[in-house]
């Protein structure tokens, strides 16, 4: 957890029943708390994903021994066998086809990324958000454009857990994510402004 993430106290309780379910699970890289379907896309408590994501995670010994922070191992074929349409084949090559690009980010989560990508892994997503990012209009790596998908997120706890009967990854889902979160045009002015005021919400109330 950041310091700017506000989990739900179920997300630990999450976490630990599937750590220990999954520990000798190796086609399974982490756990994380964060969801961006706008609607459900399971009857379980979670589901499978090639996307890492990383607002509240946590993850095994086994996971972190294959982190590369430098991605020089990377291949055109590692990207291809993980997407079906261009547009997500496209959208990842021109992130890791120049390791220096993301150096120069200053980030570790696009390695974390990269590692699913590389070893065939996938993570394992709630069916409804665990965790606040509350400084999302003000942290290091983000700033007032925020897209308003953000702002319509289910939030919630998961008290029960109920497992899917198979590991397999949703393809469907991880789409859904890469159209409404990483296929984006340039935020509006309408967008922006919303942005703008959040963030003066944020430091008055929050």
């Amino acid at each position: 957890l950041e310091d700017d993430c506000l989990p739900d106290a179920s997300f630990f309780t999450f976490c630990e029943e599937l750590l220990e379910k999954y520990e000798h699970d190796h086609s399974i890289s982490m756990i994380g708390a964060t969801n961006y379907q706008l609607i459900s896309n399971t009857d379980k408590s979670y589901y499978f994903s090639v996307y890492s994501h990383v607002w509240g995670w946590a993850t095994w010994r086994r996971t972190w021994s294959l982190y590369n922070y430098t991605i020089l191992d990377y291949k055109k074929q590692i990207i291809d066998r993980n997407f079906k349409t261009r547009g997500e084949r496209n959208y990842w090559h021109k992130i890791f086809s120049n390791s220096k690009i993301i150096l120069s980010l200053d980030a570790w989560d696009y390695q974390l990324q990269f590692l699913n990508f590389k070893h065939n892994m996938v993570s394992i997503i709630p069916n409804i958000n665990l965790v606040k990012n509350i400084g999302l209009l003000n942290g290091t790596h983000t700033g007032t454009e925020v897209p308003d998908f953000h702002f319509k997120r289910r939030f919630g706890n998961i008290e029960k857990i109920i497992h899917p009967i198979y590991i397999q990854r949703d393809y469907e889902a991880d789409l859904y994510f890469y159209e409404n979160m990483l296929s984006l045009p340039e935020p509006s002015f309408a967008t922006k402004v919303k942005g703008f005021f959040y963030k003066i919400y944020q430091r008055l109330f929050i």
